[in-house]
C-alpha cells in the first residue's frame, strides 16, 4: 500500500509525539513539539530544566506569531479600558513533581499594536523563551501545559492544552538561557 505524502508526515509526526515526552536530548532540550496549521507547523514548542528554572522556548514558523503573558495586562495599560480587545496571552502551567516558586519572565516581546484600529497586542516572531523558577515537590516528571494563541497574517490556531513532560531528575546549570529576559507583568503591577 502506497501512502501519500500527508499520510506519511502525520504518521510520522504522530510517531515523534508519542515519543517526545520523555525524549531529551544532550543538551537537556526535550524534543520540540509542533502545533500544525493545515498540514503546517506553525511553531514548535521544546522545554528543559536548567538549575532551578524551567524554560520553555517557542520557535515560530516564518510569518507566524504568539502573543506575550502579559498581553491583556498591557493592553489595559494602553487603552486604560478593564476588558480590552487584544489577543490570548500564552500561558504555561508546571505540575507533577515541580511548582512555579517566583516570576514567570519571558523575551521582551514586540509591540504589534495597530492603534489606529484599536487593536493592541504584543507578541514574539522568531524564538521565543519563557522562564521561571521552580521547586521541586516530588519524584514525579514535571508536566507543563502550554496554552496560547497563534496567528499569521490570513489565519489563527488555538495551542491547547499541548504537554511537555520532563523527567523528575533532567536539569543543568545553565542560567545564562534566562539572560536578557523580562519579569512578566502582573495585576497589581499594572496598578502602579
Amino acid at each position: 500500500m502506497k501512502l501519500s505524502a500527508n499520510l506519511r508526515f502525520s504518521v510520522a509526526l504522530l510517531a515523534a509525539l508519542v515519543a517526545a515526552p520523555f525524549a531529551l536530548g544532550d543538551d537537556g532540550w526535550s524534543e520540540p513539539v509542533p502545533v500544525m496549521n493545515r498540514a503546517k507547523i506553525a511553531l514548535t514548542y521544546r522545554a528543559k530544566i536548567a538549575g532551578d528554572f524551567v524554560i520553555v522556548e517557542a520557535n515560530h514558523s516564518k510569518g507566524w506569531h504568539t502573543y506575550s503573558m502579559d498581553n491583556t495586562i498591557r493592553a489595559r495599560k494602553a487603552t486604560g479600558d478593564e476588558h480590552p480587545e487584544s489577543e490570548l496571552p500564552t500561558r504555561i502551567a508546571v505540575s507533577g513533581g515541580a511548582k512555579v516558586s517566583g516570576d514567570w519572565m519571558q523575551t521582551a516581546p514586540v509591540d504589534m499594536s495597530q492603534p489606529s484600529i484599536k487593536w493592541y497586542t504584543w507578541g514574539f516572531e522568531g524564538v521565543a523563551r519563557f522562564a521561571a523558577p521552580i521547586e521541586r515537590v516530588g519524584d514525579e516528571d514535571i508536566v507543563l501545559t502550554i496554552d496560547a494563541q497563534s496567528c499569521d497574517p490570513s489565519s489563527c490556531t488555538m495551542v491547547n492544552d499541548l504537554k511537555i513532560i520532563l523527567p523528575a531528575m533532567s536539569g543543568d546549570a545553565q542560567p545564562a538561557l534566562i539572560d536578557g529576559l523580562v519579569k512578566v507583568q502582573r495585576e497589581q503591577d499594572s496598578a502602579s
